[in-house]
């Protein structure tokens, strides 16, 4: 992404483990990107996580949403430091995402080391949630499965889900046997997946870019 027509804002991510409903025991990570300055992303859950800007990443006011950042290309992001409670077998992450164009994005992602079942040591996704540049919303989560082709269970969602200029609630939740996407509340997209066990180690850190 080379200019403001490629921007993608975001405001308010949050990863609950444990389930699709948000407790206050379950919530593992909430920044609100309310910052007017600087470049630190409080996270107002009780886990005391806070974020950093990278790259081509700022802290604007929205009109309509109050505060946000701004990605303006590929090195923007929010990087979060790891933490085991970003590592669920099973989670949530929600956010509001407004495109000013629609192109390819990462939102999160968190990668993994280490699939214990597989006898994997290479880096692969743990799980990702990003935008496709025909405007659908691709959710990707690790398979442990020995057995499975590839290390990853990919839910692709139908295109034209994303609109341009419009805040919209993009979620995804595993469950432990199905992993879903959501837009604006509404299930968009379900596919079954083997759930990776707990014991699991992970390098990687979430964090949305754009």
């Amino acid at each position: 992404m080379k200019s403001k027509l490629n921007m993608i804002a975001i405001l308010a991510l949050a990863l609950v483990a444990g389930g699709a409903v948000m407790a206050s025991d379950g919530l593992a990570g909430w920044w609100l990107l309310g910052e007017t300055s600087g470049i630190s992303a409080a996270d107002s859950s009780s886990g005391g996580n806070n974020g950093y800007l990278v790259g081509s990443a700022n802290f604007v006011t929205d009109p309509q949403m109050g505060g946000a950042v701004e990605f303006f290309g590929p090195s923007g992001g929010v990087v979060v430091p790891f933490s085991p409670a970003f590592t669920p077998a099973r989670g949530t992450v929600t956010m509001w995402v407004n495109a000013a164009r629609i192109h390819e994005a990462d939102l999160v992602t968190m990668r993994t080391d280490r699939l214990v079942r597989r006898d994997a040591n290479s880096l692969n996704y743990a799980y990702t949630l990003r935008i496709q540049k025909h405007g659908a919303v691709e959710a990707i989560i690790g398979n442990d499965d020995p057995n499975a082709e590839f290390p990853i269970t990919v839910l692709h969602g139908a295109g034209g889900l994303i609109k341009t200029n419009k805040w919209q609630h993009v979620a995804m939740r595993w469950d432990g046997s199905v992993l879903a996407v959501f837009v604006d509340g509404k299930l968009v997209g379900a596919v079954p997946y083997n759930e990776v066990p707990d014991e699991r180690r992970h390098s990687g850190v979430p964090g949305p870019a754009g």
